[in-house]
């Protein structure tokens, strides 16, 4: 009785979520590539694969714990990165692993949106990364979508750091752009006398044209992992 308990009151965290986006079980679904039966069934006790709670947990900067349990992670607790989940380089990790250091990974909906300020508040978790990518402006992104498929693949975890001017740079470089409209946005960079190019690896996905009179956040690309990597 305890265990139909405990499912139903997670049913019920799970369609808080959903109501807080103010979608329909069908359109939720959707977000996690399942069908709007799927959704009712997680609504009325059904258990989702630990893959997709994940993802509901992001979607409602939520933790996992809450949507399990009911316990609110305490700020300070959630703030602080105690867990230690160093990165692979090369599917390798670096033998000395004292030297990694944390680094905030910023939630999908501060990603995804208008430029911001990187505080504390946007922050879903820390990730440990090894010494040769430590930089102090670095920050970590999932990518949004398949629109570097197969270089870069939706869900895998993008290194940025504050790109400075240079004198100079390569025809064609990978970069990312915070865009008001369009949030993180991985592509290749290339220019023309009054534009920025930024074209996709997915041709599929239509490149984007931005004068370069307007302004916007500009990153280097420093490194990505797939959910290989992660240990």
């Amino acid at each position: 009785m305890i265990r139909i308990r405990h499912d139903i009151l997670m049913g019920a965290r799970i369609k808080q979520i959903r109501m807080g986006l103010g979608i329909n079980q069908a359109d939720f679904g959707a977000l996690f590539g399942v069908s709007q039966e799927a959704v009712s069934t997680w609504e009325h006790g059904g258990y989702p694969d630990l893959r997709i709670l994940l993802k509901i947990a992001r979607r409602g900067t939520a933790t996992v714990e809450w949507l399990v349990t009911g316990k609110k992670t305490k700020k300070s607790e959630k703030r602080v990165p105690t867990e230690k989940r160093p990165l692979k380089m090369g599917g390798q990790l670096f033998q000395n692993t004292k030297k990694y250091k944390p680094f905030p990974l910023l939630y999908d909906q501060v990603s995804n949106g208008p430029p911001k300020r990187i505080t504390k508040d946007v922050v879903e978790e820390y990730l440990w990364l090894p010494p040769i990518l430590q930089r102090k402006s670095i920050f970590l992104v999932r990518q949004k979508d398949n629109s570097m498929d197969p270089l870069l693949r939706k869900e895998d975890v993008v290194a940025l750091s504050e790109r400075s001017e240079e004198t100079h740079m390569p025809k064609e470089f990978l970069a990312a752009a915070w865009l008001p409209e369009d949030g993180i946005t991985v592509r290749w960079f290339s220019s023309n006398k009054s534009q920025w190019i930024l074209r996709s690896e997915n041709a599929s996905y239509p490149s984007i044209f931005i004068d370069k009179k307007t302004k916007f956040r500009f990153f280097r690309v420093v490194w990505w992992w797939g959910i290989q990597d992660f240990k």
